[in-house]
């Protein structure tokens, strides 16, 4: 048996508030790290369409975490440089997740 990938990549994942409400980051974040990813809630940011945007800064080469992070949260993640993402976030992770407009509590705890 092999160990989770997602897991065995220890990918770092900050995990923002952009529009939804509050507390969501806070939420998807327990949501990650009960599942063992290395996950921090940061703050806010500027608001963002959809429940979910998911930032990969390292060009896929963690594809177990995009994977999971996709199939978690149920959105496509955006292979991007440090330069694209929105003014303000932290660029020393692997992951960025903002929580956008569009997220209740209860999607981001289920």
């Amino acid at each position: 048996l092999q160990a989770d990938p997602a897991a065995s990549e220890e990918a770092v994942i900050y995990v923002y508030n952009g529009g939804g409400p509050s507390g969501a980051a806070a939420n998807v974040t327990a949501k990650l790290t009960a599942k063992d990813f290395k996950a921090t809630s940061v703050g806010n940011t500027e608001a963002v369409n959809g429940k979910y945007v998911i930032y990969d800064l390292t060009n896929g080469e963690k594809s177990g975490t995009s994977s999971a992070l996709s199939k978690i949260l149920g959105v496509e993640v955006k292979k991007v440089s440090a330069r694209d993402l929105p003014s303000g976030i932290k660029t020393d992770g692997n992951f960025v997740v903002i929580v956008g407009k569009e997220a209740t509590l209860s999607s981001s705890s289920n």
